[in-house]
């Protein structure tokens, strides 16, 4: 008579399909992790250039004393050019560099404000800016604006579900306050 053995040895194959489905569910998790640390690297990025965008401009305020320290100056830009609401004082149309020329300080202030829309246009998604100055002592608010992309690991709950579900991007604003 031939002895009958009890134990089985080896996997079956739906063993196998198990560990599988498993071994992919945790790959595809890793897959979202990955796009998602992709995504905030990019977005850290862009808030990280427009954190340095401002600070530009309140450098070239701070080093035009003559001009932004005494006037009550506001001023908008989009798309590597001066906004039409533009209002700075004495600041007239000439949109000539004054990189390697001696400029009157309107002038100087009206190149630093091109040179500074043309950086927003070229390093933020749809940059534009805008600097507000009122009051006595004066005080001027330099904002910048770009759109971003969102991208969430979780659905959006609540409030928020309405207005995140749709969008894929959004519109977000970097402020900061100098007196010059």
């Amino acid at each position: 008579m031939i002895p009958r053995i009890d134990h089985q040895r080896g996997f079956s194959l739906i063993e196998a399909m198990v560990a599988l489905l498993i071994i992919a569910v945790g790959l595809l998790g890793i897959a979202g992790m990955q796009g998602l640390a992709i995504n905030s690297n990019a977005t850290s990025r862009v808030r990280s250039v427009a954190a340095l965008e401002a600070a530009s401009m309140v450098a070239m305020m701070r080093a035009n004393n003559a001009y932004w320290g005494t006037n009550a100056a506001s001023a908008s830009v989009s798309g590597g050019v001066l906004g039409g609401n533009a209002t700075l004082v004495g600041l007239g149309t000439s949109t000539a560099s004054c990189l390697n020329a001696v400029c009157a300080p309107a002038a100087m202030a009206a190149s630093d404000l091109q040179r500074w829309a043309a950086g927003l246009a070229a390093q933020l998604p749809q940059g534009s800016g805008a600097v507000a100055c009122a009051g006595a002592p004066l005080v001027c608010t330099v904002t910048v604006n770009w759109l971003e992309k969102n991208m969430a690991l979780n659905a959006p709950t609540g409030a928020e579900a309405g207005a995140l579900a749709t969008a894929t991007t959004g519109t977000f604003s970097y402020q900061t306050v100098v007196m010059p």
